[in-house]
């Protein structure tokens, strides 16, 4: 419905300014004519003329008229660790933007002169929070506009790991310099065996073969979930060639 609002009130304005570009070249010309049998003084007062005239049929209404562009968001976390969240997007400039958080309507603020806004620690929920924002039609004529709707976790829970295999103070002799590191984490996890991604399947396995140097080895176990949470575990073992 805006849009086709938009689309007329072009149209109605494209004809006022071919009715006003004839209207111009015809007292261009008349100007010409003043200018050939009146001389200059006649010639600027008519300038002054035309100038207030023009301005006269300029209309308020088109003049004011703000277009209320869609809000953008830029991309926000698919989960995080911390309680507060910053967001930051651009809308029609001079608009008013208000927070639309699990469809409640939080803070407003207004869009600066470059289209740009910014929200500072806005709080969050354990779990989902669907985040959007709604830009408010200055005129009150229009539909309100919301942006793109994001779905940020906030989870603040490490996530579990263990090392099943090899056991703390193992010792490995001769051929078994090469071992598989065994264990299981929470889903959904990027798990690295001594700073090396290992892969992991749905339900948190996880297998990855080292190479131990002679006497005693340190494996560290890294487990980071998508909100930045971090849990770490260590074994120590010997090898004696």
């Amino acid at each position: 419905m805006p849009r086709r609002r938009s689309t007329r009130l072009t149209k109605i304005q494209e004809k006022k300014n071919k009715r006003q570009a004839v209207f111009f070249v015809l007292l261009t010309g008349f100007l010409l004519l003043a200018f050939v049998f009146l001389g200059i003084p006649s010639l600027i007062k008519m300038a002054v003329f035309l100038g207030d005239l023009r301005s006269s049929t300029l209309s308020p209404e088109t003049e004011n008229e703000t277009v209320l562009q869609t809000p953008q968001l830029l991309p926000l976390p698919e989960a995080t660790n911390s309680a507060y969240l910053d967001i930051k997007g651009w809308a029609t400039p001079g608009t008013t933007v208000k927070i639309l958080q699990n469809d409640a309507l939080g803070e407003k603020i207004v869009v600066d002169k470059e289209g740009k806004f910014s929200f500072s620690r806005i709080s969050l929920k354990e779990g989902e929070n669907e985040v959007r924002v709604v830009a408010s039609d200055p005129s009150g004529k229009g539909e309100n506009k919301k942006s793109e709707s994001f779905v940020v976790i906030f989870d603040k829970s490490p996530p579990k790991l263990t090392i099943s295999y090899p056991d703390q103070g193992a010792e490995f002799f001769e051929k078994e310099k090469e071992i598989e590191v065994v264990g299981q984490a929470s889903p959904d996890v990027k798990v690295a065996i001594n700073g090396f991604l290992s892969s992991v399947d749905n339900d948190g396995n996880f297998a990855k073969k080292i190479t131990l140097s002679d006497g005693e080895n340190e494996i560290k176990v890294e487990a980071v979930d998508k909100a930045g949470n971090r849990t770490e575990e260590k074994v120590k073992v010997k090898y004696t060639p």
